[in-house]
């Protein structure tokens, strides 16, 4: 098991993708512009995270 950082003080956004990147408010978009990490299916984080992104890919 992993040891869990209580210390964070960060913020959490989540963004639900609907069908595509089509979906996308501007919210939304800056959001994901703005994180530092991108967090989902390798799918959904292939039309998203550039090469230099950080993610953790989930599945």
């Amino acid at each position: 098991m992993s040891k869990i950082d209580k210390s964070f003080k960060g913020a959490v956004s989540v963004v639900g993708l609907g069908v595509g990147p089509e979906d996308l408010t501007e919210a939304h978009r800056e959001a994901i512009g703005a994180a530092e990490v991108l967090v989902g299916g390798k799918r959904q984080l292939a039309a998203f995270a550039g090469p230099s992104e950080r993610t953790w890919i989930l599945g």
